[in-house]
């Protein structure tokens, strides 16, 4: 059975929004134990009376769940039955999907292309290699494209839907010989011809129409029927993407019309090597002009955009070379990043206890008195940041800034710096 939108799934889950796919349903669901949103996928309700189809949505669910977390693939995060339902859950990214935000945009600006596309090939690199060492032998996607690419609103890409993936010599082929699974648009020769025979140089292809649409808000190959479509896919060559973007590079005509190369032998053999190319084009090739917009709040670039950005819904664009602070870094590996201590200069100076004091230092390492003479009560000194420290504590609770003022007590009452390890009034061993 389907849920409606309002309705329970297992007593826990209210269908907040429900999308309709070829063979699938998603539901985005809230769950009133956890407060968490999750995106549930399943098959549509005519299709749950045929076993091979429930056969297939399980096994492929369970490739799915074993391939585990990767900031460029959306995770699978567990599999239930609800009657006869199959339901997977999924991580619920807070954004849009790429297709919806080049239908907004035209096309996007080359840095923002070149980004995407090395993310899309870590989300990709990153799900062979869990395959190979799960099943030993590689993954292939067989159904990418913009709608299957999610991008969050700290403009983080992350491939969807491996309901179509192939892992070879793993499951049986479900695929009938002579059809071809995936969305036409976007699938090389080879799989238009038999799907079951494809490897990842079919997924580069389907990237390289990707990069292309991004670059210039049309796909390489269109046609006004699929019969059309079909014979331009297998026999005609595509425009370079400049003919259609003056501002585009030849490097990036080159890669991309490599990427869409009949022959698999002719493309780049891999998404590490696809990436490694994509990535050296985004450090020669990939300044902004100047006459791209940035959007104050998420730091998506565009051509131009009126209203509110199309990916964070509240941030708004202004001409890059008029925005006040540059458009926050694409996003990489997480950092902590911590805050330097504050840099001081020796000035020749001393406490009332003796104890040098250095030029900026309002708070004596040794006894804990402001310099001014005052004492300092429950609180030995400030970070940069403004936070108050404690005598004992050594990082700052706000920042997170090791404190160059922190100190530690003895039992006869004296204050002393972290570095001593024993008291200077009345020598005794001090523990941390």
């Amino acid at each position: 059975m389907e849920f409606r939108e309002g309705e329970l799934i297992d007593y826990q889950y209210t269908v907040q929004e429900k999308r309709k796919g070829g063979m699938g349903v998603v539901y985005f669901v809230f769950d009133k134990f956890s407060g968490k949103r999750f995106a549930v996928k399943s098959i549509r309700e005519e299709y749950l009376e045929e076993p091979n189809a429930i056969g297939r949505f399980k096994r492929e669910a369970k490739v799915w769940l074993n391939l585990g977390h990767h900031d460029n693939m959306v995770q699978a995060l567990f599999f239930r039955e609800v009657g006869q339902t199959p339901l997977l859950f999924m991580e619920f990214v807070d954004g849009t999907d790429l297709g919806r935000l080049i239908a907004a945009t035209s096309s996007l600006p080359l840095p923002q292309v070149l980004d995407f596309g090395v993310q899309m090939c870590h989300g990709m690199v990153y799900a062979c290699s869990r395959a190979r060492k799960l099943y030993e032998e590689g993954l292939v996607h067989r159904d990418l494209k913009p709608g299957n690419v999610l991008v969050s609103r700290d403009r983080r890409a992350k491939i969807t839907d491996f309901g179509l993936v192939k892992v070879r010599g793993e499951f049986p082929r479900f695929t009938r010989p002579g059809v071809g699974l995936g969305t036409p648009a976007y699938m090389p020769p080879e799989q238009l011809k038999e799907s079951a025979e494809v490897d990842q140089r079919s997924d580069i292809y389907s990237l390289g129409v990707m990069l292309y649409e991004m670059a210039v808000g049309r796909r390489p190959f269109v046609g006004h029927t699929d019969t059309e479509l079909y014979d331009k896919i297998m026999k005609a060559s595509p425009r370079a993407p400049s003919e259609f973007g003056e501002h585009l590079p030849r490097e990036f005509d080159a890669l991309v019309l490599e990427c869409l190369e009949k022959s698999p032998a002719h493309r780049p053999q891999s998404f590490e090597q696809l990436e490694g190319r994509l990535a050296a084009l985004r450090v020669t090739s990939a300044a902004l002009k100047g006459t791209e917009t940035v959007c104050t709040k998420c730091g998506l670039t565009l051509f131009s955009c009126q209203g509110e950005c199309p990916l964070c819904e509240g941030g708004r664009h202004k001409p890059y070379a008029l925005a006040s602070e540059p458009p926050p870094p694409p996003p990489g590996k997480s950092e902590v990043q911590r805050a330097e201590r504050p840099t001081v200069v020796d000035r020749p100076r001393q406490c009332g206890c003796g104890a040098s004091l250095k030029e900026g230092q309002r708070f004596c390492t040794a006894c804990g008195q402001r310099v001014d003479g005052t004492t300092t009560g429950a609180t030995a000194g400030k970070c940069q940041c403004g936070a108050a420290l404690k005598p004992d504590q050594k990082h700052c609770h706000s920042c997170g800034a090791a404190s160059s003022h922190a100190l530690r007590s003895c039992g006869c009452g004296q204050l002393n710096p972290l570095s001593r390890r024993f008291c200077s009034q009345c020598g005794k061993r001090l523990t941390s």
